[in-house]
């Protein structure tokens, strides 16, 4: 009687397996369930960011349309292959808004950038160009680096005219004409 009221070693096991697939199931559950949030949390932000984008470089109507065109293929795609993840019309279209909102940041900024570097090559052509736009913003962040490099450029400048003078202006002696121009400047003030 005793051994019949025992469980069996097997039993004991069966059910220690048992307990131990629950665990993981419920375990399975939670992580799901951490997934399903992060995931809705990554699509609200996406949401924002894209909202903050809206209408700034297309127009809208243009960019619903593709924005549509899209969605409409990805849920096709997704009912034929038996894919979940574009299934949602929403999701899809909320994804797919903000993949092409990024593309056209991403050409605004390309644009931003080649076209302030074609302007800073024009403006210093001797200056080693900057390899991406932070380095280019870099050099005038703040007002003491846009002064420092004012102050090195003139400089700059200022030693080309002098090398320019002294190649086409030869017989100039440099000693007398400062001497010269102190004399007329300090007899004016």
């Amino acid at each position: 009687m005793d051994q019949s009221r025992q469980l069996s070693e097997h039993e004991r096991a069966a059910l220690r397996q048992a307990q131990g697939a629950l665990e993981l199931k419920e375990s399975a559950i939670a992580d799901a369930s951490r997934a399903i949030k992060l995931e809705n949390y990554m699509l609200q932000l996406m949401t924002g960011v894209s909202q903050d984008m809206a209408g700034s470089f297309l127009d809208a109507v243009a960019e619903e349309q593709q924005v549509n065109s899209r969605v409409e293929v990805l849920l096709d795609l997704a009912k034929k292959n038996n894919i979940d993840f574009w299934a949602d019309e929403n999701r899809a279209h909320q994804i797919v808004q903000f993949q092409d909102r990024d593309a056209q940041v991403r050409k605004f900024q390309d644009f931003f950038s080649s076209t302030l570097a074609m302007v800073y090559n024009a403006m210093f052509p001797r200056n080693p160009q900057s390899a991406n736009i932070t380095e280019l913003m870099d050099k005038f962040r703040n007002v003491e680096s846009i002064h420092d490099f004012v102050k090195v450029q003139m400089v700059a400048g200022a030693k080309f005219a002098l090398i320019w003078l002294k190649v086409c202006h030869s017989k100039l002696v440099f000693n007398n004409l400062f001497d010269l121009f102190y004399r007329k400047t300090s007899k004016i003030g």
